[in-house]
């Protein structure tokens, strides 16, 4: 079934973690990466655990968000959404995947 959705693609591919996937992609030339939507829902749910750290993710997450209304209210184009990214979010978003909670 993937074979067929997918066809030929190659390049990165944003999945939510189906395990589908990641057995794909060694047979593929393709990529997998992370889907910002459901990193947020895996923070907002592990509130109940550790309130704390998962809301500082979430604050996070939240900046990164931010960034993208802004482009769209500025109507950026997609060259300087790129900029934008690369500047401002890419660098937050791999400092999110660094971080490390301590107790």
């Amino acid at each position: 079934m993937l074979h067929e959705t997918l066809g030929k693609f190659t390049g990165l591919l944003q999945s939510d973690g189906y395990s589908a996937y990641t057995s794909y992609i060694k047979k593929h030339d393709m990529e997998l990466v992370s889907c910002l939507a459901h990193i947020w829902r895996k923070f907002f749910e592990a509130r109940k655990n550790h309130l704390e750290k998962a809301e500082y993710a979430l604050e996070q997450i939240q900046l990164m968000y931010g960034l993208e209304q802004i482009a769209r209210e500025e109507g950026f184009a997609p060259a300087e959404r790129l900029g934008l990214r690369k500047l401002m979010a890419a660098p937050m978003y791999y400092n999110l995947l660094e971080w490390t909670p301590t107790e």
